[in-house]
């Protein structure tokens, strides 16, 4: 008797403490938070050539606003898609968007799509001839996933593609992004 009383408070306690188990954090709860992450960037360039892929970084402001979507200010900066046809040109790019995140569940893992709209910058630089930058706009969508060490303490994985406009049309890129959030 006292095993399987020993074994049910053990499978108890596993229960409770498994990862999965929103438990009395409130990782869904409202307010603001903030984020940094390092982008691995692929091109769709079709009027550019070919070119290799690019690193860069994001930042993240936004506030979750009930427990199943948020807004956010996403900043990212991709240092250099190297232009294989340029003879050694290399095309920058910096964007701002506002982006809405629907969250599929509200617990400590938290998939997620994401979508908005923004400004962002190119620049070409270093091949033959004059560098050249251009100002456009931008349409992105892309899928992600929250994974919630502690109450505040938020691990993010996404990839989003970045449609270019206007003046930047052309330079559109998929990216892949790990980072680190701080729920306030």
């Amino acid at each position: 008797m006292s095993v399987r009383l020993a074994a049910g408070s053990i499978a108890l306690a596993l229960l409770l403490a498994s990862p999965g188990r929103a438990q009395d954090d409130d990782h869904a709860r409202s307010g603001p938070y903030a984020g940094l992450g390092y982008s691995q960037g692929f091109e769709f360039f079709y009027d550019l050539g070919s070119a290799d892929s690019s690193f860069g970084f994001t930042a993240v402001a936004g506030w979750r606003v009930t427990p199943f979507w948020s807004a956010e200010l996403d900043l990212e900066y991709m240092n250099g898609f190297d232009l294989a046809s340029s003879g050694g040109a290399s095309l920058r790019t910096l964007s701002a968007t506002l982006d809405f995140v629907l969250y599929a569940l509200d617990g400590r893992i938290q998939p997620y799509i994401k979508f908005g709209g923004g400004f962002g910058r190119t620049e070409v630089t270093g091949g033959p001839g004059a560098s050249d930058s251009s100002v456009g706009g931008l349409l992105n969508v892309g899928v992600g996933g929250d994974y919630y060490l502690t109450r505040s303490i938020v691990l993010n994985l996404e990839s989003m593609y970045i449609g270019s406009l206007g003046d930047i049309d052309g330079t559109s890129h998929l990216n892949a992004t790990l980072g680190a959030r701080y729920r306030f």
